[in-house]
């Protein structure tokens, strides 16, 4: 018998539980970053973020194969805070 009336209290607080969470709200997502602005300059994509940090601007460069359209060459350069280059 007292196993019974266990198991049931036991039963009963997981519905209980289970109904609590159920009732919770759910966070919204998270929206998307905003693209970035992007300027052609001659080969080159000049792209700027719409963030605050040191570098937001970076330089890219990609070169796919003609027939497969298949990218073979990639290259990227940012300024970092102090003038000096990074990778991307």
């Amino acid at each position: 018998m007292k196993t019974l009336s266990l198991l049931s209290g036991v039963l009963l607080a997981a519905l209980v539980s289970g109904a609590a969470l159920a009732q919770a709200p759910a966070a919204a997502p998270a929206a998307p970053p905003p693209p970035p602005e992007v300027k052609n300059i001659g080969d080159w994509l000049v792209r700027c973020y719409p963030a605050q940090t040191q570098s937001p601007c970076d330089m890219y460069q990609q070169q796919n194969d003609a027939k497969s359209q298949q990218r073979v060459l990639a290259a990227c350069s940012r300024l970092n805070g102090i003038g000096h280059g990074s990778g991307c």
